[in-house]
């Protein structure tokens, strides 16, 4: 039973991984010519990634443990998530030319 509940935990973070697997190549391919966003997107996604994986492996761990320690554990996951986020959303911003100068590339 253990392992089909951390089967189903992992599936439950699939979706996600796969959108992180994207971002990811896509920060890789763009980091030429974006070098401060991929880098911060990239940073991002390993946050992400870590905390969800750690969810999985800590419900599996922790099933039956201690709630105030479970609490602790998704809660420092939570903020590593949180960091992971924020980092994407920085990522976004990043590398923009200043309003004031022309573009450096036509659309």
């Amino acid at each position: 039973m253990r392992g089909m509940t951390s089967l189903l935990g992992l599936a439950g973070t699939i979706p996600y991984l796969v959108i992180d697997v994207v971002a990811l190549s896509l920060a890789v391919g763009r980091w030429s010519r974006h070098p401060m966003a991929s880098m911060f997107l990239c940073v991002g996604v390993a946050l992400r990634v870590v905390a969800n994986l750690t969810n999985v492996v800590f419900a599996r761990a922790m099933f039956g443990g201690d709630p105030a320690q479970v609490g602790v554990v998704f809660a420092l996951s939570g903020l590593v998530s949180a960091a992971g986020y924020a980092l994407t959303v920085v990522a976004v911003f990043a590398d923009r030319e200043k309003g004031n100068e022309p573009p450096r590339r036509r659309w």
